[in-house]
């Protein structure tokens, strides 16, 4: 069996060598707008879509394309767990996430290397989820968030804690927005 996937939009994405051009915003937005992160175990369903449009809030505008597309490859290869992608046994895991983010990247003319802005973006939104989405933790996550950022994570918790887990079609409309909104097409 060849590795590829079809996409929503019925293409055929191949996962050994991914290409830019079959890259599609529409497919995407589906995509991650249906995948739910921490493998389901969030106390309501809550998408990779969701979380990028809430990435991508955090972020100055020069880093808005990369926030809103930092999750983009699980349209493609699902969302596997940190703790599971970093299993000896799934090492070629990674090469081929990397081969689909940089067809992404290629794509949406975006630096392959994430910019750390976004990179801190990012874990402050998994703070904010998991102190509002999971249980009590078993032992501290220790995601070595700064001061200033974890009180961002307390203002965003505060204040937004109760919208979290959109519906996946108003999941897939602000993401698809926050597409239109950064131009990309």
């Amino acid at each position: 069996m060849k590795p590829w996937v079809q996409t929503y939009t019925g293409r055929r994405f191949d996962l050994a060598s991914p290409r830019a051009e079959d890259v599609v915003l529409e497919d995407i937005a589906h995509a991650l707008s249906c995948v739910n992160r921490y493998t389901g175990h969030a106390r309501v369903p809550y998408s990779v879509a969701e979380h990028s449009v809430r990435v991508a809030a955090l972020v100055a505008p020069t880093h808005r394309k990369a926030a809103i597309l930092h999750d983009a490859t699980e349209a493609y290869v699902n969302d596997l767990s940190a703790p599971l992608k970093g299993l000896p046994e799934l090492r070629g895991y990674g090469d081929v996430e990397h081969r689909v983010w940089f067809a992404i990247c290629d794509r949406f003319g975006l630096d392959r290397a994430l910019p750390v802005e976004v990179k801190r973006a990012d874990l402050v939104m998994l703070e904010v989820e998991r102190r509002v989405l999971l249980g009590p933790e078993p032992e501290p996550w220790e995601l070595g968030l700064t001061p200033g950022e974890l009180s961002i994570a307390e203002d965003i918790e505060a204040e937004d804690s109760g919208a979290l887990g959109w519906p996946w079609e108003r999941a897939k409309h602000a993401l698809r927005a926050a597409f239109e909104i950064e131009g990309l097409r």
